[in-house]
């Protein structure tokens, strides 16, 4: 969820946040609440992982410690109302070059313009392994060119006896009873059992494609 500090994760019961403002200078609250007391004098030296202010939340006081070492330059009083992500305090800190600020990139960043084309049969492949992409345009391309109509035929035959592989593993058994099995017969590779599911989930798509090359022939025999 969008937090004022940040973008907050739950990930297999462990939370990560991930900082919106990553300035070890600024000492922020992650608490609403309001302030206590400071715990330095202003202006005086707080080490890392050292409390600097007591915040009151939940009717509960907590300290709040110090992201790393400096001299503290206070930035509210005691009994400001806090709401979380506001600055409570500002370091001059004791090693500026052991930690990089996040800053505006002001350069340009250089991308290549090339896209790398793939050929008649690649697209032809990944359609039928679950990628999106044109049936209808996947299908013609292979043939361009292609005179004979037993090379027309040999290029239907490869490709539909792919889709058969395929949805033979799914024939007639529910989605879950079918992976299941995939599952079992390829423990030591799921990549395996993540392609063909991919593959299946597409069926539709893969079907017009192989109509649509059954067409082509047809063409061919005309």
């Amino acid at each position: 969820m969008d937090e004022p500090l940040g973008l907050r994760l739950v990930v297999d019961g462990n939370t990560v946040l991930m900082a919106a403002i990553l300035d070890p200078s600024e000492l922020r609250t992650d608490v609403t609440g309001k302030v206590v007391r400071y715990l330095q004098e202003n202006g005086g030296d707080v080490e890392a992982g050292q409390p600097y202010v007591e915040v009151e939340a939940i009717k509960m006081v907590m300290s709040l410690k110090s992201s790393e070492s400096g001299k503290i330059t206070q930035s509210l009083s005691p009994g400001s109302v806090i709401s979380a992500g506001e600055m409570l305090a500002s370091l001059e800190l004791k090693d500026p070059s052991k930690v990089k600020k996040i800053g505006t990139f002001e350069g340009k960043f250089s991308i290549g313009g090339s896209v790398k084309a793939t050929s008649p049969m690649d697209d032809l492949k990944n359609l039928l392994a679950g990628f999106s992409g044109d049936a209808e345009v996947v299908a013609q391309r292979p043939f361009d060119g292609v005179t004979d109509p037993e090379e027309a035929a040999a290029i239907v035959t490869e490709a539909f006896t792919e889709f058969l592989r395929v949805e033979t593993i799914f024939a007639g058994m529910l989605l879950d009873d079918a992976v299941r099995d995939l599952t079992k017969a390829n423990a030591d590779n799921m990549q395996v059992v993540i392609a063909e599911n991919q593959a299946h989930q597409q069926l539709r798509n893969r079907a017009r494609l192989v109509l649509a090359m059954l067409r082509q022939v047809k063409l061919f025999s005309d």
